[in-house]
């Protein structure tokens, strides 16, 4: 093994092992040049295993979850009821709310409660509109309804 105040050392986890001349030089994160402040003389260091921090990891499963969250919006919107004009048909008004209930939230999964019902005109067409809220975490959803009348066969 190379001693620790060799410049031609590089740290592997923790064991300095010899480098070759005309090995490539790793970015130590300083400056060189003629206006970086180093004399181009700088050790040549070089970290292999290069784990990220905590902060760093934990942002970037934050960043993951929030795209996921978006991706599960935009198919919700592109589902039956997601949209004024692709309703949840639907033959009474009594099976509106334990449909609602049912309905997966965006975040976290099944946790949805009614805020507010409501029939509304909607593109000249009569329309129940309900308003969803997960429980746990707070994320609203909108559900839109048509009641249409059974075949009598």
């Amino acid at each position: 093994m190379a001693d620790a105040a060799d410049s031609k050392s590089a740290v592997l986890t923790g064991v300095w092992v010899q480098l070759p001349p005309s090995a490539p030089r790793a970015s130590t994160g300083r400056v060189e040049g003629p206006y970086g402040g180093g004399s181009g003389q700088a050790p040549r260091e070089a970290k292999f295993d290069v784990t990220k921090r905590a902060r760093s990891a934990r942002r970037e499963a934050e960043r993951a979850a929030e795209k996921l969250v978006r991706d599960r919006r935009k198919l919700h919107a592109l589902e039956p009821g997601g949209a004024v004009d692709n309703p949840i048909e639907v033959s009474s008004a009594s099976v509106i709310e334990p449909h609602g209930r049912s309905l997966p939230c965006a975040r976290c999964g099944p946790h949805l409660r009614i805020v507010d019902q409501s029939a509304r005109v909607l593109g000249g067409l009569v329309r129940r509109v309900l308003v969803l809220e997960c429980a746990r975490c707070g994320e609203p959803r909108v559900a839109h309804y048509a009641i249409v009348a059974p075949l009598v066969q």
